[in-house]
């Protein structure tokens, strides 16, 4: 791997530093640890064609089964802090005083692959095809499938998707969860870059580590996902289990369903302001809303705790079932004769009660209502005239407290359009709306307000200024290299990006694609001053043979004299 390769991690593409650390996801590059060379040959059957992507467990490979002739997919076990690689041979050494340690922890990792060898033919688990050791360390190798993953597809969607969309796919990847989790087998880097989707719309799972591979500080040095991974991953001392997957899950539907992407598990104050599901679009139902907001507390002692639970609150059948798996079209458990019976008898004994309850509250209502009116009645003969003083104005405000104080609510934290609606805010206020970059709220959120909550105004309507928040002013520039003009133009408009498409007159290059842009991936870009060269073949483009057109080619990205109007 050269230096040009180091440059970006392979997970998030965010710069990686000096030392080719990530800050966002924990990978290390690992020079001294150079993966596999291109072609080299493992088990007499499998050859090396490139590197997938690395953690602190080991490399991950695209190979090529010789026996099957079809591509696959090999994990490697070399943790960079207890061992290095002979150049020569390919044979790991384990640094001295490192034995033990590599050795319980090349174990863990072949026990975890046994234990998914176990889950082979399960909806949603990637088939594992083999498990051998060689090099003084432990292979595994997967069936490679052709999939995105769930980041492109809410991407390619717009930046976020209907929960209806693929509520039926996220139950069933739920229930292959809770097998996987009866198995003691625990995933801990649900993101939605750990999902893939196939052109089926089937949802798979990859990247499964061991425990020492998603807890900070372990041995191995930590790969964990900003905004999914649990607060208790972050700790040698948390205690991790089902519901650090629930956490997971909940944040990558959440992001999925919403568009936005939830802080970091551990910045509790960012996390109370995160809005609901519901409150950020009002199409999803509460009960996922809520079953969301649940599962992504901090406290693991009141998060949801197994996966059965979870999909009871997200199907809204919590009163039917919190314990069984739900089928995956019905999602219910049938019900005996036995007990529709029972519920009936019940059903008809409260509504019998509530008859006799409601008749008496009515009565209580009735009478209320003739005192009031004979009341009125009685002082308009006493005091002829009075109710003018009381009469409204043709707007409906009371004539008599035009002048009376209306105290400002907070609004601060609140999505815009919901505070739109909000009748207790708009019938008694007029809203003076502007729009500014936060890093600390998302897209849509007031983060200021003048006055500020609790103040005092005075008049018939008062006026409150909010600032809503356009997001953050700086996003990090995307990989669009490749892709067609329409999808690399959605993406960035998506993310708020300016740009312009610079036609390259190049017959070397593929229709319709983009070549290369001026910024390089994971650079900070600013939405305000910042625009993105988008260099793309122009249409239709063919270099005349000659020494024109090798003139032309030397210097792709400039208008040949031929093509000049």
């Amino acid at each position: 791997m050269n230096n040009n390769q180091l440059t970006l991690c392979p997970n998030c593409q965010n710069i990686l530093d000096e030392t080719g650390h990530c800050s966002e996801c924990g990978y290390t590059s690992n020079e001294r640890l150079s993966p596999l060379v291109s072609g080299f040959l493992l088990k007499d059957r499998y050859i090396i064609q490139e590197v997938r992507d690395s953690n602190p467990e080991g490399f991950t490979y695209v190979g090529h089964d010789n026996d099957t002739d079809t591509t696959v997919i090999i994990r490697e076990y070399l943790p960079a802090n207890l061992c290095k690689r002979n150049l020569d041979d390919g044979i790991v050494v384990v640094t001295q005083g490192k034995d033990a340690q590599y050795k319980a922890l090349m174990m863990d990792f072949i026990d975890l692959n046994k234990g998914l060898k176990k889950l082979n033919g399960m909806e949603c688990i990637v088939p594992m095809l083999d498990l051998f050791g060689q090099n003084n360390t432990a292979y595994a190798v997967y069936q490679q499938i052709k999939t995105i993953t769930l980041d492109e597809l809410v991407t390619r969607a717009g930046g976020k998707i209907k929960w209806e969309q693929i509520s039926q796919q996220i139950i069933i990847l739920l229930n292959t969860l809770s097998a996987v989790h009866e198995l003691g087998i625990i995933h801990r880097g649900f993101s939605p870059e750990n999902i893939l989707i196939d052109p089926s719309g089937n949802l798979w799972i990859r990247s499964f580590c061991t425990a020492s591979a998603r807890t900070e500080g372990s041995e191995l040095g930590a790969q964990l996902y900003k905004g999914y991974s649990a607060p208790e991953q972050y700790s040698l001392n948390g205690w991790q289990g089902t519901w650090t997957d629930i956490y997971a899950i909940a944040a990558v539907i959440y992001r999925s369903i919403t568009g936005i992407i939830p802080p970091p598990s551990t910045d509790y104050e960012k996390m109370q302001r995160l809005p609901s599901a519901m409150d950020v679009d009002f199409d999803i139902p509460s009960h996922v809303s809520d079953a969301l907001a649940e599962a992504m507390v901090a406290d693991t002692d009141r998060r949801i705790q197994t996966v059965e639970g979870f999909v009871a609150k997200l199907t809204g059948k919590v009163g039917i079932s919190d314990t069984c798996v739900y089928d995956t079209k019905t999602y219910v458990k049938p019900e005996t004769k036995e007990t529709q019976i029972s519920e009936k008898k019940q059903i008809k004994k409260r509504n019998h009660k509530y008859t006799l309850i409601t008749a008496l509250v009515t009565g209580i209502i009735l009478l209320a209502v003739a005192g009031t009116v004979f009341w009125q009645i009685f002082q308009a003969r006493r005091n002829p005239g009075s109710d003018a003083s009381t009469s409204q104005s043709s707007d409906g405000t009371s004539a008599s407290g035009e002048n009376e104080p209306l105290t400002v609510p907070s609004l601060v934290g609140s999505f815009i359009e919901t505070v739109k609606l909000n009748k207790n805010v708009t019938d008694y206020f007029n809203l003076d709306i502007k729009e500014a970059y936060s890093e600390d709220f998302p897209e849509g959120v007031i983060f200021a307000q003048d006055p500020d909550e609790g103040e005092t105004v005075l008049g018939q309507r008062g006026t409150i200024t909010v600032t809503v928040s356009k997001g953050s002013e700086m996003v990090k520039m995307p990989n669009i290299v490749g892709y067609t003009q329409e999808l690399a133009e959605r993406t960035l408009t998506d993310l708020g990006i300016k740009y312009e498409i610079v036609p390259v007159y190049d017959d070397t290059l593929e229709d319709g694609k983009v070549a290369r842009t001026d910024k390089e991936v994971g650079e900070e870009i600013s939405k305000d001053t910042d625009t993105v060269m988008i260099f793309i073949k122009a249409e239709g483009y063919e270099s005349p043979s000659g020494s024109e057109g090798e003139s032309a080619s030397s210097n792709p990205y400039t208008k040949p004299w031929w093509k000049v109007d």
